[in-house]
């Protein structure tokens, strides 16, 4: 049986043109040898189906990211594939040309087969409408063995009614294949090797975003607030708003996992402290994605989520509408007391039925209870609270925070995980998460004040940090 490798060969940047290298079959070796590829590079293991257990899990390939500008009316994939296959003797591109000197004109098409999702402990799943794109034709020479050739510029071939409503990623695993050129489509050569990709596709224009195109932090801000393409494939941006803001917040939650390698929580030390990432107007990214810091604030968690959903870009079209629209990093003073719940981190343990947010004592001798009954003068509120408002499709200004989550607030489809507060009840209004304030608790002169809102503006994040836009699938935090 053929074997293929793929892989990518170019960082994609904003003016490269992404190149893959795809080798199919064997190729001829040192001193005569024969060498096999197929052990080269491996998709995550395929999750296990009821009643079977997972194949054992392999070394995650190292993936290279490519950023694509996506056009509802004329769909194009700028890719280059440099492709050599081994059609061995008798194989049926022989018979496409006049004979064995003759060219024959084909495409080559890559289709999404699997997606991945999972974050550190990826898996895959199989998809049967995933994405597929296919190259301008090109010319190959006819006949038996080893033949080179380069695709290029790729059109999505299941666009129309399947045109996704907002920008997207494919995580997952392409599988290739060539086909005639003449109309018919015929398929000449399957590759039986597969390729993990992270591809993202905007629409619009960045050039109103905080950051630049190049940013090294264009990359996990996209892992964060990306939806993948089978999750928005035919359907409006106005179906699909609530579901991707819903899942930005979900995955900014998730950070604070246990699980995950490196994970964070919020600064729950007792009168609290400044916030880890933001320093006035900047917003040290770096901190964040590369978890140098370990405890994070409202503030701090606030600015993540407002750069996320700035990161979707802009409409096609319309340079000066956001997809997430009038976005606004918020402060409001007074806050209140919180109601039983976990904080950002505190899902397990003593912690994870809350309300009493500042419990930790920074100087090692012991701390208060995280829950504590109602009146207890030990009981700490927020003196003030960060979070992000934004108007939906209607024009509602709804807010968003993944500070907190309440205790009745699990999702069942989800492991029974507690859910922000935010997402619990649907989408807040403004006054709704406001009026979510636990309206007891002891009396603190400075809760008497009248409570008001402010824009917290934020400027240019820092970058301080060369690290390459390379990674492995155990970066996908999604």
């Amino acid at each position: 049986m053929s074997s293929s490798l793929l892989t990518i060969t170019q960082i994609a940047r904003s003016t490269d043109v992404p190149h893959l290298d795809l080798l199919d079959g064997f190729v001829p070796g040192r001193h005569g040898q024969t060498i096999g590829l197929d052990n080269i590079i491996h998709p995550p293991t395929l999750k296990a189906t009821s009643g079977s257990s997972a194949a054992p899990s392999r070394p995650r390939p190292t993936i290279t990211p490519a950023v694509f500008s996506y056009s509802a009316n004329n769909p194009i994939v700028p890719l280059k594939v440099t492709a050599t296959y081994n059609f061995g003797a008798g194989a049926p591109v022989a018979a496409h040309g006049k004979d064995a000197e003759s060219t024959t004109r084909y495409c080559l098409v890559g289709t999404q087969t699997s997606v991945i999702s999972g974050g550190r402990n990826a898996n895959s799943q199989a998809v049967t409408d995933g994405f597929e794109m296919m190259s301008d034709p090109f010319e190959a020479p006819a006949g038996t063995g080893i033949s080179t050739f380069t695709a290029e510029r790729f059109h999505v071939t299941n666009d129309g009614p399947r045109r996704p409503g907002c920008p997207f990623k494919l995580h997952g695993i392409l599988s290739w294949k060539l086909v005639l050129a003449d109309g018919s489509h015929g398929l000449v050569k399957e590759s039986h090797n597969q390729l993990t990709v992270e591809f993202y596709f905007t629409f619009g224009s960045r050039h109103n975003l905080p950051y630049e195109y190049t940013n090294e932090f264009f990359l996990p801000l996209n892992r964060l607030a990306y939806p993948a393409y089978h999750e928005v494939k035919g359907r409006a941006w106005d179906a699909l708003e609530s579901s991707v803001v819903r899942g930005i917040v979900e995955r900014l939650w998730r950070r604070g996992s246990r699980s995950e390698p490196k994970p964070m929580y919020y600064d729950a030390r007792i009168n609290g402290g400044q916030p880890h990432i933001v320093e006035g107007k900047v917003v040290h990214l770096e901190r964040f994605f590369e978890r140098t810091t370990k405890m994070v604030n409202c503030f701090d968690l606030a600015a993540v989520l407002k750069l996320a959903l700035l990161s979707l870009g802009t409409q096609a079209g319309n340079p000066t509408e956001n997809f997430i629209r009038d976005i606004r990093m918020v402060e409001t003073t007074p806050w209140g007391y919180i109601r039983d719940g976990p904080c950002f981190g505190f899902e397990k343990g003593e912690a994870h039925n809350c309300n009493n947010p500042f419990w930790l004592d920074p100087t090692g001798s012991g701390h208060r209870p995280p829950k504590l009954p109602p009146l207890h003068p030990w009981r700490l509120p927020f003196s003030c609270h960060c979070y992000v408002l934004y108007k939906d499709t209607s024009g509602v200004e709804r807010a968003l925070d993944a500070c907190h989550a309440l205790s009745n607030g699990r999702d069942p489809a989800n492991n029974n995980r507690y859910r922000p507060v935010t997402l619990v009840d649907g989408r807040f209004t403004h006054p709704d998460f406001i009026g979510n304030i636990d309206p007891n608790g002891p009396p603190r002169p400075y809760l008497a004040a009248a409570r008001t809102t402010r824009d917290y503006v934020i400027a240019i994040p820092q970058v301080t940090t060369t690290a390459p836009l390379v990674g492995t699938v155990d970066d996908w935090d999604f």
